[in-house]
């Protein structure tokens, strides 16, 4: 596999993410950006995650579609100033297909309703997460998602 197509390929669908969850208007917070962390979004990775091939839900006979896997998280000094998060977290999808996670930081609309407390902080971040699930997958079909305590793994 070439290794540049892939992380072409890789950015492009990185970028629809991108605009889709920057689209979604039923988010309690708006997304003002996605900060595309993973080195193969910078074309730097020398072995860039390749995509997994999942059947189409189109029937039998259709042809297996390409999906990359991706994890999306809020920027963890959101509404505190110290992280919150779990680095040893685990990607829903990647632990059932094994195929490496491309990791990208969400950017929230600033809000001064950010609790002090770092648990409720915690707590909000899960809620969105779940909000952020439900919105994508009523909104896009093509998307799979799941939602985790740190984060929201997509399939895309």
């Amino acid at each position: 596999t070439d290794p540049l197509a892939t992380a072409k390929a890789l950015a492009v669908a990185a970028k629809d993410i991108e605009r889709r969850v920057k689209s979604l208007r039923s988010m309690p917070l708006m997304v003002v950006a996605i900060q595309q962390t993973h080195a193969a979004l910078r074309f730097t990775d020398p072995f860039p995650p390749l995509p997994v091939a999942r059947a189409s839900d189109f029937g039998p006979k259709a042809p297996f579609k390409q999906l990359f896997q991706f994890q999306l998280q809020v920027n963890p000094n959101a509404g505190i100033s110290i992280e919150d998060h779990d680095s040893k977290r685990k990607s829903t999808f990647a632990a059932r297909t094994g195929g490496r996670i491309t990791e990208m930081i969400i950017r929230l609309e600033e809000s001064s309703r950010w609790p002090d407390d770092v648990a409720a902080v915690s707590r909000i971040k899960t809620a969105f997460y779940i909000q952020l699930h439900k919105s994508l997958t009523k909104e896009y079909k093509d998307i799979s998602a799941c939602a985790g305590h740190d984060f929201v793994d997509l399939l895309y």
